[in-house]
């Protein structure tokens, strides 16, 4: 096979030259090269074969320092990526000979790329090039599924304030201050409601519309969608002692109900600070992740209500970090394909574990086949690195961080051509002709169209090739000049048209000769008697039109006495 993209990795690891990273050794210089043939052949059955891995771009050999004592029988040494490219799909192969168990209890995979050579460090970066240069794959092998974001658990915290003027409006009474008095930095004032009159006595109605999504960083809607509660903390205090101070959650559907008991709270009515604490569940949430509830107070006199802080902890599902093995966990490639195996290979005779994956590359926006390919790979399948549970194959000593894009290894997958396998197509083709004997200036045409027009012949059956092989261009009419002596009888013209791949169409138009039915000049003798015949029927009627006219002439003279 030729013009393979390949770089083998395949002598002993001593000669290597390795530079360790970690727990993690790396070939000293490793070129980047670059071809034009695709992946073929590859069957995907989570086996390493070297003849089906022969087009990749890349093969890599890297080695692991794992934890062999701790988890026998894993052993140290070296390790195998492929990488290949078809014209749809991007393949990784993962050929992992220190892990030397089949359990797939708790085992999982990891490949994160960088497609268009993005610069990014920190994860808000990293999130924001998502399905834009940055791309994730976590695959739960022992589940079979893309691993999920979140777990059963739940966690959270405080410290988290109104956000906004937006956030809050005061339906009875007025506001003194803004959201920003609401924190607990201390020393600002007070964040102060003063009633006004309603009906016989004086109330105060404050309401809140918070949107839980504002205090996500990313991944926004994911977030609010696993929220599981919110535990609202007021500290607050007022001028004096008043009839009631309550605070009402409201329902999803966006109303309230001052009176359903289940949805109302006491709040402190008396002149000493003291803390207040309600719990939003997700059921009061509107559908667009809002969280309402509104402060209502009632006395027969003026009063106002100054609270210190209002706060409140988001309490989420816990993120699936699988031990803080990687940052985050969230999987943009959702189409792909993955499989597993277990046994030897063409690197190691020995059993281990071997991973192939097919990525389409519509999966990858903004994939740009000419910039080099940053990839970071990782897992757990009882091979971990010491003290971790995990093992990695990137920049970034024995971890995976990809929220930086220095961490990535980057490899070159420019170059890459793909057979035109589409034949040329005839857009205009004559029909058969039909033509007498002693025809003359008779000729065919046809048109084609291809992106890389080749050639064309004509082919005359029983003659062999008439005409070609000849350059033609795509749209550009071709025309040949039938010859004029062809005898009675039926010629079989084939036209085929080839591009620069060798596909080809052909057509096949008939030249049919007739005999004769007119003499030279074009005069047909059935017509040249016919018009004799008239003539000389004219000549004879006026012969005896005259004949008949002069005997009665005659006639008339005679009877004159």
């Amino acid at each position: 096979m030729v013009n393979k993209k390949l770089v083998s990795i395949v002598v002993p690891a001593i000669l290597l030259n390795l530079i360790f990273i970690g727990g993690v050794g790396y070939g000293a210089v490793i070129p980047k090269m670059s071809g034009t043939t695709p992946m073929t052949g590859i069957v995907m059955d989570g086996i390493i074969e070297e003849d089906e891995w022969s087009d990749a771009d890349w093969k890599v050999g890297f080695y692991l320092d794992i934890d062999d004592v701790g988890n026998p029988p894993d052993t140290d040494g070296m390790n195998y990526m492929y990488l290949g490219e078809d014209e749809n799909n991007i393949y990784l192969g993962l050929d992992l000979l220190s892990d030397k168990t089949g359990e797939i209890t708790g085992e999982w995979v990891g490949v994160w790329l960088n497609t268009i050579n993005r610069t990014f460090s920190d994860t808000l970066e990293w999130v924001n090039y998502l399905n834009n240069g940055t791309e994730s794959l976590i695959h739960d092998v022992e589940n079979d599924v893309s691993m999920p974001y979140f777990l059963n658990g739940s966690a959270g915290g405080s410290g988290y304030f109104p956000n906004s003027d937006d956030q809050f409006t005061a339906i009875h009474g007025s506001i003194e201050g803004n959201y920003v008095l609401l924190d607990q930095s201390g020393g600002q004032p007070d964040f102060n409601i003063t009633s006004a009159p309603y009906n016989l006595d004086h109330r105060v109605q404050v309401d809140f519309s918070i949107d839980i999504q504002d205090y996500f960083q990313y991944f926004k809607e994911l977030y609010a969608n696993a929220t599981v509660k919110v535990g609202l903390q007021t500290y607050g205090k007022v001028n004096t002692t008043i009839t009631d101070n309550e605070l009402t959650l409201w329902y999803i559907n966006g109303t309230m109900n001052v009176d359903d008991p289940l949805q109302t709270f006491s709040l402190n009515t008396g002149t000493s600070l003291a803390f207040d604490d309600e719990t939003f569940y997700a059921g009061n949430f509107t559908s667009d992740h809002k969280m309402q509830f509104s402060i209502i107070a009632n006395h027969s006199s003026p009063f106002k209500i100054q609270l210190r802080h209002m706060n409140f902890g988001i309490f989420t599902l816990e993120v699936n970090g699988k031990g803080s093995a990687y940052i985050n966990p969230y999987s943009s490639i959702r189409n792909y394909q993955i499989e597993w195996g277990f046994g030897p290979s063409f690197n190691n005779a020995s059993d281990h574990r071997m991973y192939e994956i097919k990525i389409p590359k519509n999966e990858l926006e903004h994939y740009d086949p000419d910039a080099v390919l940053g990839i970071i790979i990782g897992g757990y399948g009882t091979m971990t690195f010491v003290d971790n549970n995990y093992w990695a194959f990137s920049q970034f000593n024995n971890s995976i961080r990809q929220q930086r894009s220095e961490n990535y290894w980057y490899y070159n997958m420019s170059g890459l051509i793909i057979p035109d396998t589409i034949n040329p197509a005839i857009i205009s083709t004559p029909s058969d002709l039909t033509v007498e004997l002693g025809y003359t200036g008779q000729n065919l045409s046809w048109t084609a169209t291809d992106s890389h027009p080749n050639t064309y012949t004509i082919e005359l059956q029983g003659s062999g090739i008439v005409e070609g092989p000849t350059a033609w261009t795509s749209g550009v009419p071709i025309i040949y000049n039938i010859p004029d002596d062809f005898a009675v009888g039926t010629n079989t013209y084939n036209v085929t048209f080839t591009d620069e791949s060798g596909n080809s169409l052909s057509d096949t138009v008939n030249v049919i000769v007739i005999e004769s039915t007119g003499t030279a000049g074009g005069s047909i003798p059935f017509g040249n008697l016919f018009l004799i015949f008239i003539g000389f029927d004219v000549i004879c009627l006026i012969f005896i039109k005259k004949r008949q006219i002069f005997q009665k002439s005659r006639k008339i003279n005679n009877d004159t006495p």
